[in-house]
């Protein structure tokens, strides 16, 4: 992956360094803090008792974060740069041994070539305190996910274009007890495209997903992937669209041939701006797919989500989501299945241009076959925004 990045950077530096001494460019510095309080801050099952966690442990805490950020939209000649850098401390009020500081490092580099070609170049580095909900152990433990893609696109044709993409994702945790989910993967994908004057297209998708679990040590640790998908964007009116992507998916380990997956993997995306002030945003999805924090590398998952954003005035904003999702783990030792719900409503206040203000509260709850996985989490928080 360093390879790959280092090759980009390169190519970025030769080719458009001059042009962006003389580029029109938004560089935005930021601060926020906020308040969190968190009602289950393990995921723990109500079964457990609480009095039983180590005197140094609380079930509940608030959290107190303070981030400092950089957004940068920057165009070069035809070229866009976008860049946002950002800086995280939080501290824990009762589990102080959880304090840490989040790192986010986000670049896209929106190349063009001519009228015809043209791609996108992504490189993201997380650095965040790892899930709960799927850890077994109370610990602290930092969970790092780099990843870098990049894709070209070639319209050879008015009504035609054919693509390639490539991207690397790996995922590691700072606690020795979590390496054992460490996962490197790597995707290739080749797509063709018949284009509509009216912004719309359908094509067809081949890509190949090889993964490896370096840690796991006497299971499966390694597959390769191969999707058969047909996709579409079709802008139903101009309003509204719908990104939908379908088709065949198999899955086959390098180390036991009787695991694996064929069958079906589908997403639909539909956006609808109702009004000026009003937008709604509707996902499903079915599939295997593979989850950070979660042993059992074939996760089937059934689910949709429904978001709302309004703005009620140039000051103040609302949003809305609410997700469902039905999850069947099909390669462990002892298939199970999980039914994942969310809710969570935001309000935001705008008093000045560089000033936003907003209160957020969300619910989580997970019902599984497994014993003592149940849970049930409130929280609520309050933030304070300040673009410099």
């Amino acid at each position: 992956m360093k390879k790959i990045q280092s090759i980009i950077l390169l190519i970025s530096l030769t080719l458009f360094l001059p042009g962006l001494v003389l580029a029109e460019n938004t560089v935005e510095p930021y601060a926020s803090i906020s308040a969190i309080q968190d009602s289950n801050l393990y995921r723990l099952d109500s079964k457990i008792n609480t009095a039983s966690l180590p005197s140094t442990l609380s079930k509940s805490d608030t959290i107190y974060q303070t981030a400092v950020g950089l957004n940068v939209d920057w165009m070069a000649s035809r070229q866009q740069f976008l860049v946002n850098a950002s800086l995280t401390d939080n501290r824990f009020e009762k589990n102080k041994n959880l304090n840490n500081t989040g790192q986010n490092l986000s670049a896209i580099w929106n190349w063009l070539i001519g009228s015809h070609v043209n791609g996108r170049i992504d490189i993201k580095h997380n650095v965040a305190l790892s899930d709960f909900a799927n850890t077994y152990n109370l610990q602290s433990s930092e969970k790092t996910v780099d990843a870098v893609s990049a894709n070209g696109n070639w319209q050879f044709h008015p009504d035609w274009r054919v693509g390639y993409a490539i991207e690397e994702y790996k995922v590691s945790y700072g606690n020795q007890t979590q390496a054992f989910l460490e996962r490197q993967d790597q995707t290739h994908s080749f797509n063709v495209d018949y284009l509509v004057n009216s912004g719309s297209r359908v094509g067809l998708k081949f890509s190949q997903l090889d993964s490896h679990v370096p840690n796991n040590y006497g299971f499966d640790n390694q597959y390769t992937q191969n999707s058969y998908l047909v996709t579409t964007l079709w802008n139903v009116s101009g309003k509204s669209n719908l990104n939908a992507e379908a088709g065949l998916v198999k899955r086959k380990y390098q180390d036991v041939t009787k695991n694996g997956y064929d069958g079906l993997n589908m997403n639909v995306t539909y956006d609808l701006q109702a009004t000026e002030k009003l937008a709604f945003k509707l996902d499903a999805s079915h599939g295997v797919s593979a989850s950070d924090d979660v042993f059992g590398l074939d996760r089937k998952t059934t689910g949709a989500s429904l978001g709302v954003n309004w703005s009620v005035s140039q000051k103040i904003f609302v949003n809305a989501g609410v997700n469902h999702q039905i999850s069947d783990f099909l390669n462990t030792t002892q298939k199970y299945s999980e039914t994942y719900d969310s809710v969570n409503l935001g309000l935001g206040y705008k008093p000045h241009r560089n000033l936003d203000i907003g209160l957020n509260y969300s619910q989580s709850r997970r019902d599984s076959d497994l014993i003592l996985r149940d849970y049930k989490s409130d929280k609520i928080s309050l933030s304070l925004a300040v673009k410099l």
